[in-house]
Order: structure tokens, then sequence, then C-alpha cells
């Protein structure tokens, strides 16, 4: 591949656009001339040419990007993976909350702990599991 193929793929569309643009001028050019010269022809083989290399090359790397977002998408299942199953199966209570105290996950022990199935925990504010006389307490904390 020559150096001048070798392309920045966020230019890839503006060069794309720019190879059309000389293309419908060899094609208008070639339309309005009586009878077709050869340097025409020429000309827009050498487009053409070019246009393929360019479109191999970004074929290329996109195949190669799309390859690396395979691999990173798989180490994150296994990334997610091993934290689920260390979460799950520590010993302690750990619930995972948004910033309004909403229960986003819980692990088996705090099911246990609250005597309830961990899908019946999720989306239920921590306020429920708080003694009344404490709740007020408990939101002044949280927020």
């Amino acid at each position: 591949m020559s150096p001048g193929l070798i392309m920045n793929l966020d230019m890839f569309p503006q060069q794309l656009q720019s190879l059309q643009g000389r293309l419908a001028n060899l094609y208008q050019d070639a339309n309005t001339a009586v009878q077709p010269e050869a340097n025409l022809l020429l000309a827009a083989l050498k487009e053409l040419d070019t246009a393929s290399k360019i479109l191999e090359i970004a074929t290329q790397k996109l195949f190669e990007q799309t390859q690396k977002l395979v691999n990173v998408q798989a180490r994150l299942r296994e990334e997610y993976k091993r934290y689920q199953d260390l979460f799950e199966f520590i010993p302690n209570a750990y619930l995972v909350s948004d910033i309004q105290g909403k229960i986003q996950s819980a692990n088996h022990a705090t099911a246990t702990l609250f005597n309830l199935q961990q899908r019946f925990l999720v989306n239920k504010p921590l306020a429920c599991f708080i003694a009344v006389e404490e709740r007020q307490a408990f939101r002044c904390q949280l927020n």
C-alpha cells in the first residue's frame, strides 16, 4: 500500500464525497464530449482504482476494529461474571442502590438477611427496611 492511500477513518466520509464529486465531473465530461478521449478514460480508471484501494483499506481497518471490539466485549463479559460471582457469594450482605436509595441489586446474603428473594429486593427503597423511627435520620444520611 502506498503511503498516500493510508488514511484516517475519520476523514473517510469526506474523502469518499470528494471522490464521488470527481467521478461525477468525469462522467459529465464524458457525456459532453463527442467522442470520449483516451485520457478521460484513463483518468476515470485511475480514480476508480484509487477508490477501490481506499475502500479496501477502510474495510480492513473496520474489520480490525470490529475484531478488537469483539475481544473487548468478551473480556468485559468475563470481568462482569467474575464481579457478579464475587458479589453474589461473598458471605456479607451487600447491595447496590441509586442516589435516591432504590435498590438496584442485592446479593444472596442480603436476601437472607431480609428474608426475601433477591428479585423482590430490586427497585425497593432502602427506607422500607429501616425502622420507622429511624427513617428520617436515614434519609438525612442518604441525602
